[in-house]
């Protein structure tokens, strides 16, 4: 019988200037994509993080990257350089850019890659979800009515899960052909997702500064991170694999580490 987590205890905390979204690429490892602002006047790219809260630069640039992915391939990191400009590279495990191209013009946000090399990109702008292989070329776009501004995802057991910034913030599980399975809408603000090995859904509840977790369709649901556990801050982007979680709290350059129990 299938052991769901229940707990997550904290592990540490790791300060990373313009910390702005996060990918496992393993349970001892982190990727941290970072963006330039105040506190990184001159450089973004993506950070390498263990669970030791100790730090490495995967690699640097002179461009924001506001989003980051991990696959069999390596990491996949998308750029916002001006305006709606965006350009998604990829990257091998030792850091090397291998190709990229440029995105349709619009606001495209999170992205995940499944076992097959196939990469899901976030369109808020278009309404939909593109569907890429790892050398650019686009396979297929997913659409429906229920997709409204497509902001994060994540691959489930059987198909996605997307959050969405319409007129009404849900998470809508869809297969992987676009047909939603099940919705769950208790949101003001929803962000990042992600999903571990038992199929659990984990979700950041931006106004009410908590992360929250669904099993079994989202017949079940319980908050798994509460304010407290952030010091009062707002969850912006989760990771989770194995029993490791990784949460990026909103405008504080902290991203907060946790072990998942039951």
């Amino acid at each position: 019988m299938t052991k769901h987590y229940t707990k997550a205890e904290h592990l540490g905390d790791v300060s990373i200037p313009g910390a702005h979204s996060l990918s496992f690429r393993d349970p001892s490892t982190l990727y941290v994509s970072t963006v330039i602002g105040q506190k990184t006047p001159s450089q973004g790219g993506v950070v390498e993080c263990s669970m030791d809260v100790h730090t490495k630069p995967f690699f640097t640039s002179n461009c924001s990257y506001y989003s980051v992915a991990t696959g069999p391939e390596g990491a996949v990191a998308v750029r916002n350089a001006i305006c709606d400009k965006n350009d998604l590279e990829i990257y091998s495990q030792k850091g090397h850019k291998v190709v990229e191209w440029q995105l349709p013009a619009g606001k495209h946000k999170g992205m995940v890659i499944d076992a097959e090399c196939n990469l899901y990109v976030c369109d808020a702008s278009s309404h939909c979800i593109r569907v890429y292989d790892l050398t650019g070329e686009l396979k297929r776009v997913i659409k429906n009515k229920e997709i409204r501004k497509p902001q994060y995802i994540a691959l489930t057991l059987t198909g996605l899960v997307v959050t969405c910034m319409g007129d009404e913030p849900s998470l809508v599980s869809l297969s992987l052909d676009g047909e939603v399975l099940w919705s769950y809408d208790e949101f003001d603000w929803v962000a990042g997702v992600a999903v571990d090995g038992n199929n659990d859904i984990y979700v950041c509840d931006v106004v009410e500064k908590k992360v929250i977790m669904l099993a079994n369709e989202g017949e079940v649901s319980f908050d798994l991170v509460d304010g407290s556990m952030l010091q009062n801050h707002q969850p912006f982007s989760v990771a989770v694999c194995g029993n490791k979680l990784a949460v990026q709290l909103l405008e504080c350059d902290v991203v907060k580490l946790f072990t998942l129990t039951s």
